[in-house]
């Protein structure tokens, strides 16, 4: 369950949903860590009786849209899309155009619409009702009763049949078929999709009606602390404060749990006793694990983000703090970053930080991918932040006094096109890379001795970090930066792109003067236009 938990993160109220008919309850719960959804749950209770839960991550689900699907896995995942795509706006998160795509190109596979079907045993006998009563008998003399009914069909002296349920099974039919029933049998199509009938009822269409639980106990939370005055004003604030310290659980969690734990115990906002009591118990459970006020403090002046997954450093550690139901002080923060690769952020340029993030999100992470072509024997610890720098692009320089590399990017890129910045951002990174070898900041005390292709051009080249990255590293460059913005640019203007900078090197120079020729138009098609791309504005 750990495993699981520091994997996927808790399950969050907000963006749970609920949808049901006579025959069906689905409801949908989403995990969530980092505030992002990582995957649902689905659970499925038919009539009240039978239960199912099928846990979908959101890698299963990007991987199932770009699968053939069977039919049964096709309805599995539709479902399991729609309810991700659901809670995604129930929490007021962006969602990926790509999930609205796949459900609007599928959403026609009607003649794979999967079956869901009833069978119902009933017991019959011959009854007669009294008129007077209501009283079911089993015979005309209404000696023997068996019931009471104000609707039964029927009188004293006329016999009706009085039936009992025996038993009510239900099915899914994940064959293709038409749906051709004989009379008298009832059935439902899957509830997530329009539906059609012969001797039965449809239920569901295509855009239902969700009716979200968690909106109403929020609503009714809300009115309810109202309701208690200054004390239920006191409640939220002490709530409020808490989700600092608690493990994934926002404000409306807190305030959600703490409420339904009142109505469980019977009681009322407006008894303060326990209203303060269930309050106090939130938050004691949010307190069990947390960071301390120094650690707190250095987190809040410093975002340290992990240059692998482009996760905060903090969320890491809190998580693992959540995980092991640990306190982290100071003292034991030290110790773990030590062992950590960790990029300090100090951007202050608005559109220059926004460019960074998003690369340090885009699973396309050229420091780390850096690190891992050095075997991983690298520590990195990278500063970064942007200032006034005369016009050129971005310095990358080794300070001996504390041990670690600084990319400082002019103000003056923010300016430009995103493929010129994030170029830029994906040179200066393998420039601290290789700092990093170079100064041997790692844990067994390498340094460019140990890396034989790194030091032939250490040894043989003035400028040798931009001949390493134009004679041995160019193509992982070029892969980087078509990662990150896929099919928006031909692979010629990637080169070309990646080409700036490396222009005074040797492989540059060894290009046929019509590929030379070729390049340089597309920089000049840049740094003239006035329709590229620019985001994080």
């Amino acid at each position: 369950m750990i495993t699981f938990q520091t994997r996927y993160g808790y399950p969050s109220v907000y963006g749970t949903f609920k949808k049901k008919n006579e025959t069906i309850k689905i409801t949908t719960i989403p995990l969530v860590k980092y505030n992002k959804i990582t995957g649902i749950f689905r659970i499925y209770i038919t009539h009240e009786d039978s239960i199912r839960i099928h846990f979908y991550s959101k890698e299963n689900i990007d991987s199932a849209m770009n699968t053939s699907l069977n039919s049964k896995n096709f309805h599995l995942y539709n479902g399991a899309i729609q309810g991700y795509v659901f809670s995604t706006a129930k929490r007021g998160e962006t969602i990926d155009n790509k999930y609205i795509q796949w459900l609007e190109v599928n959403q026609n596979r009607l003649e794979e619409r999967v079956g869901f079907y009833c069978i119902e045993d009933w017991d019959c006998i011959e009854a007669y009702r009294s008129p007077t009563s209501g009283i079911i008998y089993s015979d005309p003399g209404h000696t023997n009763q068996i019931g009471w009914s104000l609707n039964a069909s029927g009188n004293g002296l006329n016999g009706f049949y009085h039936c009992f349920l025996i038993s009510y099974e239900c099915y899914y039919d994940w064959s293709q078929h038409g749906f051709i029933f004989s009379s008298g049998n009832g059935w439902n199509h899957y509830p997530w999709i329009t539906n059609s009938s012969s001797g039965g009822t449809g239920n569901g269409n295509n855009n239902p009606k969700i009716k979200t639980w968690e909106e109403q106990v929020l609503i009714d939370a809300k009115d309810c602390l109202q309701q208690a005055g200054i004390n239920g004003a006191r409640a939220m604030k002490a709530l409020q404060d808490a989700t600092k310290n608690s493990c994934g659980e926002s404000y409306n969690d807190l305030l959600a749990r703490t409420y339904q734990n009142l109505m469980d115990n019977g009681k009322s906002c407006t008894d303060a006793a326990a209203l303060a009591e269930e309050v106090k118990n939130t938050v004691d459970k949010t307190e069990t694990v947390f960071f301390d006020d120094e650690v707190m403090e250095f987190f809040e002046e410093n975002e340290l983000i992990d240059p692998c997954s482009g996760e905060k450093i903090s969320d890491m550690l809190k998580n693992e703090a959540c995980a092991n139901q640990k306190t982290l002080d100071m003292e034991a923060l030290e110790e773990k970053l030590d062992g950590f690769d960790y990029i300090i952020n100090n951007i202050s340029n608005p559109r220059i930080n926004c460019l960074w993030k998003k690369l340090m999100n885009s699973n396309n992470n050229v420091i780390c991918e850096q690190i891992s072509y050095y075997e991983g024997k690298t520590e990195l610890n990278l500063k970064i932040f942007s200032q006034d720098l005369n016009g050129q692009n971005a310095i990358t320089w080794f300070d001996d006094r504390d041990g670690q590399p600084y990319i400082s990017f002019d103000e003056g890129i923010s300016t430009k096109c995103d493929i010129e910045i994030i170029k830029t951002m994906i040179h200066e990174s393998v420039h601290a890379g290789i700092l990093n070898i170079v100064k041997g900041t790692h844990a067994a005390g390498w340094g460019i001795n140990d890396v034989p292709e790194l030091k032939n051009y250490y040894d043989n080249y003035s400028l040798w970090h931009h001949e390493y990255m134009a004679g041995a590293y160019f193509e992982e460059l070029v892969s980087a930066l078509k990662q990150y913005f896929g099919n928006e640019y031909t692979d010629l203007v990637y080169e070309a792109i990646m080409w700036k900078g490396l222009h005074n090197t040797t492989a540059y120079r060894a290009l046929p003067q019509s590929k030379r020729n070729q390049i340089e138009n597309i920089w000049d098609q840049f740094n003239n236009s006035t329709t590229c791309k620019k985001s994080c504005l």
